[in-house]
């Protein structure tokens, strides 16, 4: 190969270690030696069909593939980027309930004329069951639900005393039976139907007229990185205790960087 193998590491003690110094070398001939030359080193040739490649791509799942996670939503993010700022989707201002509607919608669509954006909005801006229902849903806090759902039937796009944009959610008796619940116009999340028919994934679009969008906003954009205080020991041993313990010396500052956030770094 070019390199020199390095056995220091292998001393009996612990697993086998493979270290290769130098620059390495693959040499790559015909697969058989041409007539008047006999052989002088083997090939071993290994090649998947299409059908295997379909099939462990059809059993990965999401989580073993981080990086085709960011590759993808790094893609989408900028075309959506370029939708709005250079293609300008939401090039008018919404001065009006009518122009709200244009652009955001809080309903499910008719099965039948619109099937596509009906199997996309059960997919993906359907706020699950919770309440009575569902009382261990994550969003239920003190028997509540913390985003508010469901919401209340209204007929027509309206703002409430402080100035909160209230939908449209007409009580027109199409529903999403998720868990043998069905579920109507109070439980979609607000939507706009050509980003949700062209990126097909959870996007939720709002109508905002106030200032504190624009505080909440620098919110998220300053206040750094989850944190959590973890604590690390053993129990079996007698420096563990808190008498023995110096906080200062074995305080760590540490950042831990999932798979998807590291290969984000790449693209």
């Amino acid at each position: 190969m070019g390199g020199r193998i390095d056995n220091s590491a292998n001393d009996g003690r612990r697993p086998y270690v493979f270290r290769l110094h130098g620059q390495n070398m693959h040499l790559i001939g015909d697969l058989l030696p041409k007539a008047d030359e006999t052989p002088r080193f083997s090939q071993l040739y290994i090649y998947d069909t299409d059908n295997e490649v379909v099939n462990r791509m059809r059993n990965a799942r999401a989580q073993d593939r981080p990086d085709l996670l960011s590759r993808v939503f790094k893609i989408k993010l900028k075309a959506l980027m370029k939708d709005i700022t250079k293609e300008f989707l939401f090039e008018h201002k919404l001065t009006n309930e009518a122009l709200i509607d244009s652009v955001v919608c809080a309903e499910i669509p008719d099965q039948d004329s619109n099937p596509r954006l009906y199997e996309e909005v059960k997919t993906f801006m359907i706020h699950g069951h919770c309440g009575l229902d569902r009382k261990n849903s994550p969003c239920m806090v003190k028997s509540r639900c913390s985003t508010h759902f469901p919401k209340k039937f209204t007929d027509m796009t309206s703002f409430d005393e402080d100035g909160y944009c209230k939908y449209r959610r007409r009580d027109s008796g199409h529903f999403i039976e998720k868990s043998g619940i069905k579920l109507d116009n109070r439980f979609v999340v607000p939507y706009n139907p050509t980003l949700l028919l062209r990126y097909q994934t959870h996007i939720n679009v709002e109508f905002c007229n106030q200032s504190r969008s624009i505080k909440y906003l620098f919110k998220y954009v300053s206040k750094g990185h989850d944190k959590v205080t973890a604590a690390l020991c053993n129990p079996d041993s007698a420096e563990s205790s808190e008498e023995n313990c110096d906080e200062i010396k074995t305080y760590l500052d540490c950042r831990y960087i999932s798979p998807c956030e590291a290969v984000w770094r790449i693209f």
